[in-house]
């Protein structure tokens, strides 16, 4: 029996973070934002960019903090954008809804699955129990999953928002499990995110195989308690490995 064989009989189930993991969600990020922004300086010549970049940075870190706290609220896109326009010195008078179907809309056009996603995962599925563990508010998560179209993929979808824990808390890695019906170490946790998703899962037991598109680390870099089992640059990998 080959060492592939040998872990394809191991695994039941396999986790998938969402953004930067099953699409390029910094490139959908960019390119909605900057929709906003090019819409704010053409209305208003005296604004610069530099300026409204600052101001939805950190509203976006605060945003960030609240989740940390079990708070969504912030990541709300029409207070986001009423807090923005208040940053900016700008009434709203309504302009935070069109802000909002900008974005919206930007979303819905760069918000991509990558070209191997669907093949990738059509594949896995005949195999074994898949599912998405993905931190964030749970009305934009699922909008996210039913732009890319991989509903139909997933037999269990986990929100921090709805599940009440957040990556990289034991317990939604924990609820992933018992709601795939194995062990620890026979699920496989693909992620992104060093803590979030490797160390985290890891922890717990599972397997775990770092997604790194961007070239950005070697096994041999990482420290013992974030390395993977397995480093991969495409997706398409995953089928050499399960």
């Amino acid at each position: 029996m080959t060492r592939s064989h040998s872990r394809r009989r191991e695994v039941k189930a396999i986790f998938f973070d969402l953004d930067n993991t099953l699409y390029d969600y910094n490139f959908s990020s960019d390119y909605s934002k900057n929709k906003v922004f090019s819409y704010l300086l053409n209305r208003y010549p005296h604004l610069k960019q530099d300026d409204i970049l600052s101001s939805y940075e950190k509203i976006i870190q605060d945003a960030v903090e609240e989740e940390t706290k079990g708070l969504y609220g912030a990541w709300d896109r029409q207070k986001r954008f009423s807090r923005l326009l208040l940053s900016l010195g700008l009434k709203d008078d309504g302009l935070s809804k069109k802000l909002v179907t900008i974005f919206a809309e930007a979303r819905a056009e760069s918000s991509k699955p990558y070209p191997e996603t669907q093949d990738v995962l059509s594949k896995l599925k005949e195999k074994y129990v898949l599912g998405v563990i993905t931190n964030g508010p749970s009305v934009y998560q699922r909008e996210e999953i039913s732009l890319l179209k991989l509903e139909a993929y997933f037999s269990h979808i986990l929100i921090s928002e709805e599940i009440g824990f957040r990556k990289p808390e034991k317990e939604i890695f924990q609820i992933a499990i018992k709601k795939a019906g194995c062990r620890p170490e026979e699920a496989v946790m693909v992620g992104d995110n060093l803590g979030e998703d490797i160390e985290a899962a890891k922890n717990l037991g599972m397997k775990t195989v770092l997604f790194d598109s961007k070239n950005r680390f070697t096994k041999e870099d990482l420290a013992p308690e974030e390395r993977p089992d397995y480093l991969i640059r495409r997706l398409t990998e995953l089928l050499d490995l399960y």
